[in-house]
């Protein structure tokens, strides 16, 4: 009986690894840091203490641009969504999952020199795939909630990604241009592959475009997504109002 009972138990202990290999967690912030947290009415600030700044600066962005950022889609705006702040960190990133449904950001400004604050840019992309979260879940994927829980809405994402590369990302960088003074797509170099290619007339195969080369050098799919969707929204006269 007790090497029945030892042999469960192993057996749940492997089970358990094997089901957090599923997620994605981030941060690599010492253990030493004491944290606090920052409600809006929307949000739910976590950052160590220290930083209260910090964190309130990106409470009131996200609070007011970050939720202008997804009117567009028809879809409540979030409640109490978790946002962890990563100050201490040589990361300039951003990113946000579901299972569980969180905002990870990473606040050192990027070396890139863009022309407006880095807390601006991020906050703007990352609440619009806030968004994105939000209404990939709706629909079928809504009642695949009650047997997959938040992970549905992962699903739903990424096979909208799977089959329209850059689709999630080039949304996010179009947002994050047309709601503020800069955005990657104002930056002359964020496309100029693309341009020096037209220009050349060097043409390349669909899937290269969308899967990379190892022997040519091809845009990432921010670029590639954010190209695709602004010809989409030029060619059909879209307004700004509608993204």
């Amino acid at each position: 009986m007790m090497k029945k009972t030892l042999g469960l138990v192993f057996l749940c202990f492997c089970l358990v690894a094997g089901v957090y290999a599923q997620f994605y967690s981030g941060g690599t912030d010492p253990a030493r840091l004491k944290w606090q947290k920052l409600e809006t009415e929307n949000f739910r600030l976590i950052y160590p203490a220290g930083v209260d700044s910090l964190a309130l600066r990106y409470a009131w962005l996200l609070q007011t641009a970050g939720l202008r950022s997804i009117e567009g889609l028809n879809i409540k705006a979030p409640k109490k969504l978790p946002v962890i702040l990563h100050p201490y960190t040589t990361r300039s990133n951003g990113f946000v999952v579901w299972a569980p449904k969180r905002m990870e950001l990473f606040c050192l400004p990027s070396v890139g020199g863009e022309p407006q604050n880095w807390e601006i840019s991020l906050a703007l992309h990352e609440s619009r795939h806030v968004g994105q979260m939000q209404w990939a879940g709706e629909g079928l994927f809504s009642k695949l909630y009650w047997f997959m829980g938040e992970q549905s809405q992962g699903l739903a994402a990424g096979l909208f990604d799977m089959f329209s590369v850059g689709l999630l990302e080039g949304d996010a960088v179009m947002t994050e241009t047309a709601y503020s003074a800069a955005g990657r797509g104002r930056q002359a170099e964020f496309l100029m592959p693309y341009k020096a290619c037209f220009v050349d007339s060097v043409k390349f195969s669909i899937d290269k475009w969308h899967f990379g080369s190892l022997k040519h050098f091809i845009p990432n799919e921010y670029a590639l997504g954010y190209l695709k969707l602004s010809a989409g929204t030029y060619l059909n006269s879209s307004s700004v109002s509608a993204l």
